[in-house]
């Protein structure tokens, strides 16, 4: 026990490090590796640790523990490496870099948009609006066409409305307030949090206000606590213990455990390959297309009643690179960080040029904030294409009325990507 809690020690040390680094090259503690330290610190250090303090006992070897923390440590390292190393002057040239910000047409449109495509559950759960957890649980399958799509829209209905020099102070404050509303009813707990994040990132490089450390420390509480508040007002009422469920939501890092353990024959490289490819596939158009792919897979075999019963996709966190590499998942990993860590220094050298929203939208996915909800699926080459369009949709100055054709691209290519969502969940 003396060693895991010593590794988890070292891994957080080797998360807050790099973390500093990046926060003093940036002048700001809220930058765009926030996102990613608000979930993965309470998750691997506050989290985990409670568990082992509750159950006094070990999910599994020594050896998982320290090969979970030590990837987390070198990811976190490298990521920053590539980041700090990448110069403030390289940028990758796009298209449509002078976006008309002086109308809140497309923001209400977007948000208009969203709110009619769940208007339908809405209805057909009418009794549960008060409960929208209910309503979540309720429409694992089937719906996923208007919850993503819904999700979609207002998400980006958010980041227009920011954006938007029409809009007042007072304006936003209420169009941000019927996006919270609207998120909350989604039965989604995590999208709430994300907006305040998404508000915060970009107060921080388009309005440009820069978070020393003792203002980041009252954020990361504040985000902590809401985060905690969030997931009580949607706890299941069949959770009767509040620090236990909370605690559960470590099970990823447990879940990787038992894959390190137990997991003999490699996938070498199926199941990222399945996950990248089938789940961007519509089923519509690949009837063949198997259920039982990329993480699936060690889902069906690890947990076989949840997937009977349609209870959603355990997370398996490194585990999943551990079952298509073994030891060598870490290098893999490395790699990724760094190209990472590249690319997103490159886009926020572009935000930091051209401040135009398709660039925040860019740089918010980087972040690890996705528009398009799709679970865990790497999307920057969809990211920069919706970035791009959004850019492309704001360029009229003679009125959006012009350009209202546009539109079809946005609404064609958003709800192709969540026809794929809903007919894989389906």
């Amino acid at each position: 026990m003396s060693i895991v809690i010593g590794v988890m020690i070292f891994g957080f040390l080797c998360t807050i490090i790099p973390f500093i680094l990046v926060s003093i090259k940036e002048k700001s503690y809220l930058n765009i590796l926030f996102p990613s330290l608000l979930f993965s610190v309470p998750i691997n250090y506050i989290l985990e640790p409670g568990y082992l303090y509750l159950t006094g006992e070990l999910s599994g070897s020594v050896y998982a523990y320290c090969y979970i923390y030590l990837c987390e440590a070198a990811t976190s390292i490298c990521f920053a490496w590539a980041y700090l190393k990448t110069s403030s002057t390289k940028q990758l040239k796009l298209p449509y870099n002078t976006p008309n910000l002086n109308s809140s047409f497309w923001a209400y449109l977007f948000l208009i948009v969203g709110f009619l495509l769940y208007l339908p559950v809405l209805i057909e759960f009418r009794d549960y609006i008060f409960t929208p957890r209910r309503i979540y649980e309720l429409t694992r399958t089937g719906y996923g066409i208007y919850f993503f799509a819904s999700t979609f829209f207002c998400n980006v209905a958010l980041v227009l409305a920011l954006f938007s020099k029409r809009l007042n102070f007072i304006q936003k404050t209420l169009f941000c307030t019927i996006i919270f509303v609207l998120a909350y009813l989604h039965g989604s707990k995590g999208q709430i949090l994300v907006g305040f994040v998404v508000i915060l990132l970009y107060n921080v490089y388009i309005r440009e206000y820069l978070i020393n450390i003792k203002k980041f420390i009252v954020i990361a509480l504040l985000s902590f606590s809401f985060g905690c508040l969030l997931f009580y007002l949607t706890l299941s009422r069949e959770s009767n213990n509040f620090l236990l469920s909370v605690i559960g939501y470590s099970d990823y890092n447990r879940n990787a455990i038992m894959i390190i353990d137990n997991e003999k024959q490699l996938s070498y490289g199926k199941i990222a390959i399945e996950k990248a490819l089938l789940s961007r596939v519509p089923r519509a158009l690949y009837p063949e297309k198997p259920i039982i792919f990329g993480a699936f897979r060690l889902a069906d075999k690890y947990y076989p009643a949840s997937m009977d019963l349609n209870q959603g996709v355990p997370a398996f966190g490194i585990g999943e690179q551990y079952a298509d590499f073994g030891d060598f998942s870490i290098i893999y990993l490395c790699v990724w960080a760094i190209f990472n860590g590249l690319i997103s220094k490159i886009f926020v050298n572009r935000l930091k040029k051209y401040y135009t929203p398709g660039d925040f939208i860019i740089v918010l996915s980087l972040a690890g904030i996705n528009a398009f909800p799709l679970g865990t699926v790497y999307l920057l080459f969809e990211h920069v294409l919706l970035g791009i369009a959004l850019n492309w949709l704001l360029m009229s100055r003679k009125g959006p009325y012009l350009k209202i054709y546009k539109m079809n691209l946005i609404v064609f290519y958003s709800l192709s990507i969540q026809v794929i969502n809903a007919t894989f969940l389906g």
